[in-house]
């Protein structure tokens, strides 16, 4: 991200624009692991043993919520957990189902 107010706004753009170039990103990769941005990047580095692991455990993870959404998540979750501890009468299975339903109407799926 380059400030708009920056002095040095062109200098930035063009540093970001270095850094986020190809080789750029295969050499921050090589010399420190940093994980590169872009697929073309990816393809070259697809002999990469650490890196086809990591794209296969991508393929395989189920996506969160956005930032926004994780209240939706947390929020009835934290209720149930507190719900489980101190109504030891009521059934988990009940007490999660309700938590599950709440999360699910609120993300809309």
């Amino acid at each position: 991200m380059v400030s708009a107010r920056s002095v040095q706004r062109k200098e930035g753009a063009a540093l970001a624009g270095q850094l986020s170039s190809d080789a750029a990103q295969v050499a921050l990769y090589r010399a420190g692991g940093r994980l590169p941005s872009s697929p073309a990047t990816w393809a070259q580095l697809a002999d990469t043993p650490e890196l086809r692991g990591f794209g296969q455990a991508i393929r395989a993870g189920a996506p969160v919520p956005a930032r926004p959404e994780m209240d939706a998540v947390w929020d009835p979750w934290q209720a149930a957990l507190g719900a489980i501890q101190t109504q030891p009468r009521r059934s988990v299975r009940e007490i999660l189902g309700a938590a599950v339903q709440a999360i699910s109407a609120t993300l809309g799926r």
